[in-house]
Parts: structure tokens; sequence; C-alpha cells
């Protein structure tokens, strides 16, 4: 349940900022602003997602869990923001009693899949249902699983209050958490008998209220690209990180326990999205430029893309080796702006770039250019020796060449 009211509920929307390098994390102004995103149909959000825990008292209990490719979808935005979230649920549970056999359950063909619907005007949660079905072994013999889990909050849970800026708290309203449902085993009495096969649930979860805080601005590296976000904090634990570029989310820390007997953790990062802020530059093509070279050598890469309102537009490389190339531009909507990249390693990078345009309103990042260094510092010499001899001796250094490359290649 906590992942779904994060994933969906902690969002934001346009902006103005100032330019930055993102070389770096690095603090921006407090004047940043962020207002209450808008999401078309069809907008998407993907994360990885995983999560741990294990805890040694009287039961002995291991968790981990995970959602690769966690596909957060806009569906309808009518009257509100209904979300799908799919995913492949896979991992393990284990359990250890003294009063029971040992149990390893292992989910490796189930599917996690939940609705959510959120008013428009705040992005708080109306309500939510929860799907988990599919096949998983319990000591090594399969079963089927089927879990429906419906939720309802009273009063609705707005996790966040629009507009944000750096030091702004505010309190987070207390509610209850309706849960009603049901799991379905068919089988398992055969593993634990007098358990039931078919378990009904219905109560109510107190959430309380709390203060949170948006402390700084800063830049947050994903597997989707470096992109800046607020630093919210709730109650002074838990930490979520969430950027107007997205309209979302982008990363999750949350403390560990502080039970001596308990341990968890949880990974919670974007992979990628298609949200266009509103004003901002499409999505940059696919960079050109050499896809093959040698280090300590510069090459020069391209890139374009168009602004809908016809604004210049700045652009800006990741060169996959955590360097960045400064803003460059402005140049006009739908003009090639250009960059030099010398890599001093032997090495495979994944280029990327995105743009902005003049009013620092940001595109998403470009799919990657994959681009590979096959020779590294040790083989300058060689490689001005076999220009020499390509030189002097034009029939020995074919020779030579093939041996390189068969050796090194």
């Amino acid at each position: 349940m906590i992942l779904m009211l994060v994933c969906s509920s902690l969002s934001l929307g346009s902006f103005i900022q100032k330019n930055q390098s993102v070389a770096k994390p690095e603090t921006f102004k407090n004047s940043i602003q962020a207002n209450r995103p808008i999401w078309p149909i069809g907008t998407e959000w993907i994360y990885d997602v995983s999560f741990s825990y294990s805890s040694e008292d009287y039961t002995d209990l291991s968790i981990s869990l995970n959602l690769a490719s966690l596909n957060c979808e806009v569906t309808d935005n009518t009257q509100y923001y209904y979300l799908a979230l799919t995913a492949p649920l896979r991992g393990t549970i284990i359990l250890d009693t003294p009063d029971l056999p040992r149990f390893t359950i292992n989910f490796k063909d189930t599917d996690f899949d939940a609705d959510l619907i959120l008013y428009k005007n705040n992005l708080s949660i109306k309500e939510s249902t929860l799907f988990i079905n599919g096949k998983i072994t319990i000591n090594l013999i399969p079963l089927n699983l089927d879990i429906e889990i419906r939720a309802n909050a009273s009063p609705p849970l707005e996790l966040i209050h629009f507009p944000i800026t750096v030091g702004k708290i505010w309190e987070l309203n207390s509610s209850y958490l309706d849960l009603s449902g049901f799991l379905k085993l068919p089988g398992i009495a055969s593993l634990i008998p007098n358990i039931p096969e078919e378990l009904e649930f219905d109560y109510a979860i107190n959430i309380a209220s709390n203060l949170a805080e948006c402390s700084e601005y800063i830049n947050i590296s994903t597997p989707a690209g470096i992109y800046p976000a607020f630093n919210i904090t709730y109650d002074e634990k838990s930490t979520v990180f969430y950027s107007p570029v997205i309209g979302n989310i982008i990363h999750i820390n949350i403390p560990p326990a502080q039970a001596d007997y308990i341990q968890y953790s949880l990974s919670f990062q974007l992979r990628s999205t298609n949200y266009l802020m509103p004003g901002a530059p499409l999505t940059p093509d696919l960079p050109m430029g050499e896809i093959e070279g040698k280090p300590n050598q510069p090459y020069e890469y391209s890139a374009v893309t168009t602004d809908s309102e016809g604004d210049q537009i700045y652009y800006l490389f990741d060169w996959g080796d955590g360097t960045f190339s400064p803003w460059i531009g402005p140049v006009e909507s739908g003009e090639t702006a250009n960059a030099t990249k010398t890599w001093d390693q032997r090495g495979t990078y994944n280029v990327h770039v995105k743009a902005k345009d003049i009013f620092g309103n940001q595109s998403p990042w470009s799919d990657p250019l994959r681009v590979t260094m096959p020779k590294s510092k040790s083989f300058q010499i060689l490689t001005q020796f076999l220009d020499w001899m390509k030189l002097r001796f034009p029939k020995l250094f074919s020779i030579c060449e093939i041996m390189v490359d068969n050796i090194f290649f």
C-alpha cells in the first residue's frame, strides 16, 4: 500500500528555473516553485523497485521482493486521474517459526497490478485497488495465488501541498484507511493443516498526522538520468525526491528500522518516462556522431529537437562517464547544436542529451547513443608506431594491423 500511495501522489508540475550545471549535485536558489502537474492520458513513468526485510526474534522472517519496470500509466483524466500500475512480482519470503516447518515462498510467475484514483485539484488519493495473482511455490510445491485489496482513505490523503518551494513546511492530515479484500491460496491446506484456502478481511488503519518539509532543490541521479528535484522529508524520517521535469517522484529514501533485530531497505528509482513539462522542448532525437573511436581523441556530437512554442533551446550532453557538457546554446528551435568530447579510457559509453528552452522548461533525456572506445592509453605508443610504419613500410604495416586487430579486438 505504501508503494502505491507514494508512487502516484508525490508529483509536481511546471516551473521556471535558472541555468545550472549538472556535472555534480548542487543546491539551487529558493525562488524555484513547482505547481500541481497536468497529466495527459498515456503519460507513463517506469520505476525499478526492490524491498528487503528481515527479523530475528521469536519468528525469523526474511522478505526480498522486486518490481522491475513497474509501469505507472495515466489511463483517464476526465473527472479524476486514473492510474494503472503493472509489473511482474519476483522474489522470496522465508518464514521460520518454532511451531511450524520452515517455509520458502518463491514468486516467479506472479503479476502485480494496481488501480489508483486521484483528485485532480490536489492529487490526493480517493481510492485504490491492488491485485496480486499468478503462480508461486511453497517449499517447491506450485500453488495459485489470488489477492485483492481495496483501500479508501477518509479524508483523502493529500501528501503534497502545492505549490512547492524550498523551505516550505506543511502538516499532513490524519486519515483512516479502510482496507478490505481477500486472499485465495487453493491447496495450502495440504501443506499447513487447518489453514483456510480463502481468507476475507476488512479493517481500518489510522494514519497519524505529521509534518513535511521541503529542505532543498538539488540534482538527483537515477537510471533515467540526472534531474533537478525537491527534497521532502516526512516527520524527519522518510525522504522523497520528486522532479517537476518528469512530473512525479524519482527516488525514495527510507531510513533503516531502529530495532536491533529488524533490518529493511527500499530502493525506488525512476527508470524512464515520456512525461513532458508544459512548454518544454520535445525529447531530443538520438545524439548523432561517431560510435567507435580511440581514447584521447576529440569527437563531435550533435543533437536536435523542436519547441512547440518556437522558443530558443539549450542542449546538455551526458557523456556516460560521469561528466557532462555545459548547456550549449541557445539555438533556434529545430537547429542542430554541437559538442565535442574526448574520452581518456577504454570502454563503452551511453551518450544521452536533453533540452531546455530559454525559460528553463526541460525535456526528458533522449535514448542513448552507444559509443565504444576500444583502445586505452597503453596503446598510444603502439598506435603512433603503426602510423609511422604505414608511411615507410606499407606492406609490413598491413600484416601488423591484422595482428593487432586479432589480438586486441
